[in-house]
């Protein structure tokens, strides 16, 4: 299905495929494997324990996740001309 991005609202899921230059991308990507597992899954569930017990460091943490992850959605939108 190529790169595409999903959004959801009341009346449900959208998803919109994403014109991608894969040649560009590769000259950008890089992915590194270190051969030592990072049991993220413990991880994960220590966030979500920190939230459910109202961590501020870990609200404040979501938040600027929550204002990059817009940014960079408003970015591809615009730049593809479908902001909703």
């Amino acid at each position: 299905m190529g790169t595409q991005s999903h959004r959801t609202n009341a009346l449900g899921p959208r998803r919109h495929g994403i014109d991608f230059d894969m040649d560009e991308f590769q000259k950008h990507f890089i992915l590194i494997y270190t051969g030592k597992p990072h049991h993220s899954g413990l991880n994960n569930w220590q966030i979500f324990k920190d939230h459910i017990d109202g961590i501020a460091s870990t609200y404040e943490s979501f938040e600027r996740l929550k204002n990059v992850a817009q940014g960079m959605y408003q970015r591809v939108a615009i730049k593809l001309g479908e902001l909703w």
